[in-house]
C-alpha cells in the first residue's frame, strides 16, 4: 500500500476535528464527542481504502518510476560536468577566489563570523 499508517492517523485527526467543530455549536457535548470518535474511526478506515486505490493506480514497479530515476541520474551527471567547467581561475584575487571556492556551509559560517565581529 502507498503511504503508512501515519497517513491514516492524520486523516483520523482531521475527521475528528472537522466533525467536532461543525457539530459542537448546535449539540450537547457528550453526543458531539461520541460522534467525533465515530467520524474519526470512519475516516481511519476510509484512508485504508484510499491508500489501496493509490497503490493500484501507482504501483511501485511502474515504468514511470524507473524513467524518473533514470532522468534524475542523467541530470546529476550533467550538473557535475557543468560544475567542473565553472571552477574559478587561480589568477584572480585571493579573497575573491576563496569566496568562490567555499561551500554553502562555509559561506554561512563566514557571514556569521563577520556579523559577530561587527
Amino acid at each position: 500500500m502507498r503511504g503508512s499508517v501515519l497517513w491514516n492517523i492524520w486523516i483520523m485527526i482531521a475527521g475528528f476535528t472537522l466533525y467536532f467543530l461543525l457539530s459542537f455549536p448546535d449539540g450537547e457535548p457528550l453526543p458531539v464527542i461520541l460522534g467525533s470518535f465515530v467520524a474519526a474511526a470512519i475516516f481511519f478506515i476510509l484512508m485504508f481504502v484510499i491508500r489501496f486505490m493509490l497503490f493500484i493506480a501507482f504501483p511501485p514497479d511502474s515504468f514511470a518510476a524507473g524513467h524518473i530515476e533514470e532522468k534524475l541520474s542523467t541530470q546529476g551527471e550533467v550538473q557535475e560536468e557543468t560544475y567542473e567547467e565553472e571552477m574559478p581561475i587561480k589568477g584572480e584575487k585571493d579573497g575573491q577566489a576563496k569566496r568562490l571556492e567555499m561551500t554553502d556551509s562555509e559561506k554561512t559560517a563566514a557571514i556569521i563570523r563577520e556579523m559577530i565581529n561587527e
